[in-house]
């Protein structure tokens, strides 16, 4: 049986704002530590473009951590 500690623990997850060298932006929720988020997103790329157009990959430049969800 899960108690409702170990639940909160599962889906604590934090929001952050990812902006990219374009000028793009998007906030997203992502389950880690500040510090294995900052490697997941910063200078890695990504793609942006949408699934009816082009490909539009840009690079993380920084990150914002917003209010926990």
């Amino acid at each position: 049986m899960i108690i409702a500690k170990e639940v909160n623990k599962m889906i604590k997850m934090k929001s952050v704002r990812v902006n990219f060298s374009n000028g793009d932006s998007l906030v997203t929720s992502i389950d880690g530590t500040d510090s294995e988020i900052r490697d997941y997103y910063i200078g890695q790329i990504f793609n942006l473009g949408h699934p009816d157009s082009q490909d539009k990959m840009v690079r993380c430049d920084s990150i914002e951590f917003c209010h926990q969800i």
